[in-house]
């Protein structure tokens, strides 16, 4: 089996989307994420608003990778309860990223075997 066939198993398994893309500069996003400050709507997010040409540029902070992998988990589950007896925002009631640890777990294993 590939390494394609692998990571789409584990996706498929996990109920998970996963893409991988090369390192490719995001001029537009820099654009918008430059508008976005200029205008007051970055909320205090310096982590990416202070420096948007090398947030948006992914080789500029990690030189040493060859692409990127992106996964995107589900993190509703059955029995969260109905949105009129919650009194926490779903997200916030508990470890909500294990499902992504353990789906980038399972893709790191295959990624450092191949």
């Amino acid at each position: 089996m590939d390494l394609y066939a692998f990571v789409t198993e584990i996706a498929d398994h996990a109920s998970a989307a996963i893409g991988v893309t090369d390192l490719a500069p995001f001029p537009e996003e820099a654009d918008r994420l430059k508008d976005r400050v200029s205008r007051g709507l970055h909320g205090g997010l310096s982590f990416t608003y202070a420096h948007p040409d090398t947030a948006s540029n992914p080789a500029e902070s990690f030189p040493w990778a060859a692409s990127i992998v992106v996964a995107a988990v589900p993190y509703l589950t059955s029995g969260d309860g109905t949105s009129e007896t919650r009194t926490v925002a779903r997200f916030a009631d508990g470890d909500r990223y294990d499902g992504l640890r353990s789906v980038l777990a399972d893709v790191a294993s295959v990624l450092e075997g191949s």
